[in-house]
């Protein structure tokens, strides 16, 4: 179930952003550890778009130490150094993958 889920809206996603003729925008919610963002960085390095996850503030710290703690995923995601890489109150904010925290109570 998760990978067929996992490599259709991969599929999807990546032909969207590959086709584009301008920058496009993709948001996904309930994003959990989700590395589309990632993939579309590594496949397409010069693709314009800007990624943006959301999910509850536990899963999002929980995606934001196992970025900032393997290199695979820090060199797509850093800036000038890593302490760069979080940033107002464990949010990831760069050009092409921003996340956000949801609270359930307030939607």
């Amino acid at each position: 179930g998760y990978w067929c889920r996992f490599w259709c809206f991969n599929s999807i996603v990546s032909k969207f952003v590959r086709d584009a003729k301008k920058r496009v925008q993709v948001v996904s919610i309930g994003c959990g550890l989700d590395t589309l963002p990632f993939n579309l960085l590594n496949e397409q390095p010069n693709a314009d778009f800007v990624y943006f996850e959301c999910d509850l503030k536990d899963v999002v710290q929980q995606k934001i130490d196992v970025i900032t703690k393997h290199s695979d995923f820090i060199g797509f995601v850093k800036q000038k150094s890593s302490t760069e890489l979080v940033l107002n109150q464990g949010k990831l904010n760069r050009p092409t993958c921003k996340t956000f925290r949801l609270k359930l109570s307030s939607v």
